[in-house]
């Protein structure tokens, strides 16, 4: 069976080079490592703050939920701060 070729209809719109085809994809990659390493750190991060939320409130525990909170804002700025090395 034949492989299909991706055709344009617009006639002004020049085929892609394999170089270009190349730099493209792994420009999609760096972005969809980036993504997923963004979302594992949000997972880290919503519970915790979630728990800190629920010690303040609920649990009447002040300290503990403000610990907490600053632990799931140090997950998130880790995950950022980490990024330049997932995205490679």
């Amino acid at each position: 069976m034949a492989e299909a070729q991706l055709t344009n209809a617009d006639p002004a719109i020049e085929e892609p080079t394999p170089e270009q085809l190349e730099v493209e994809y792994a420009a999609h990659t760096r972005t969809y490592n980036g993504f997923v390493h963004m979302c594992m750190w949000f997972i880290f991060h919503i519970p915790l703050l979630l728990l800190g939320i629920y010690a303040m409130t609920l649990g009447n525990s002040i300290a503990l939920g403000v610990l907490l909170i600053i632990a799931s804002f140090a997950v998130l700025g880790y995950g950022i701060m980490s990024m330049s090395r997932a995205s490679t």
